[in-house]
């Protein structure tokens, strides 16, 4: 096993940020080792304890909209994962954050620390409700502009028959599952789920998850 992953809580409501605290401390690969109530406290909290990931709530920095670059400036190795509410709104605020996983605070704490292990390990997470909404956002938008295509329409043709098990992927991709989360919903390891986004990326012809999904879901064909 290897050291716990350490966080930072940044969470401007007291009663949620001590429920936070409380369940990441029943988490024994989890280490709470800050928590404060605004954002802009948080790049001194990130200098002073330098943790794997600092879990921001986006009220926490309405009056600090730089909060989040000010913590990458303060800890350049730590991946943000931000808490947002189920609004369009919210979500859009959220995303013009460029933080590395997003997640609804309403969450049960089993999703949150989902997207905790997603994002330490490297992964950008969405959280199933956002990515629906992000999804119908680039859908929406590639209609007005007339539903142009960026590759070559030939080559997707010729190269996006995917397999059941490739279309079970990217059905979980489109949730904003981790692979860790893919690999264990399918029973396969995680070298393998990675092993089909790869081949799932080469025949529609595009550049990472996102866009597969997002893709997929245009066609229908998940």
């Amino acid at each position: 096993m290897g050291s716990p992953i350490k966080l930072l809580v940044v969470q401007d409501q007291a009663v949620v940020r001590a429920g936070l605290a409380a369940s990441i401390r029943r988490k024994p690969d989890l280490d709470l080792v800050g928590e404060v109530g605004a954002g802009s406290e948080a790049a001194r909290m990130a200098h002073n304890h330098q943790p794997d990931v600092v879990i921001m709530d986006l009220r926490s920095t309405v009056d600090d909209l730089g909060a989040p670059s000010a913590v990458r400036r303060a800890c350049s190795s730590a991946r943000i994962l931000m808490l947002t509410d189920d609004d369009e709104c919210g979500v859009f605020a959220a995303l013009s954050a460029e933080a590395d996983g997003y997640c609804l605070r309403e969450a049960e704490f089993e999703r949150i620390y989902s997207a905790i292990t997603g994002v330490a390990s490297g992964e950008f997470w969405l959280c199933s409700s956002i990515a629906r909404k992000v999804v119908k956002a680039l859908l929406e938008t590639i209609a007005i502009l007339g539903g142009a295509e960026s590759h070559d329409k030939a080559a997707v043709q010729e190269n996006d028959s995917l397999s059941p098990r490739e279309l079970e992927v990217l059905s979980l991709v489109s949730q904003g599952l981790s692979n860790q989360k893919i690999a264990e919903r399918l029973g396969i390891s995680a070298e393998t789920v990675k092993s089909h986004i790869r081949h799932i990326m080469k025949k529609l012809v595009v550049n990472d998850r996102t866009q597969a999904a997002v893709k997929a879901l245009k066609r229908g064909l998940i």
